[in-house]
């Protein structure tokens, strides 16, 4: 087992405070948690219709407006 003097202890302790007074609440982290999901979701739809377009590239499907978008 590890000897584990008191001001170490003390000094785990102090971080503890010094975090749980830092940490946001449950409500932060799950409108966090949403915006994140909401954001990822967002990238991967763009990165799929962007990946399409560029298929479409030198098809008879290339247009001036697709090359726009």
């Amino acid at each position: 087992m590890f000897d584990t003097t008191d001001d170490e202890l003390i000094k785990i302790d102090d971080c503890i405070d010094t975090w749980s007074t830092r940490m946001a609440s449950a409500s932060d982290f799950q409108r966090l948690h949403n915006a994140i999901s909401t954001n990822l979701t967002k990238i991967s739809n763009n990165a799929t219709d962007l990946e399409k377009l560029v298929h479409k590239l030198g098809t008879p499907e290339d247009s001036e407006q697709l090359r726009e978008r």
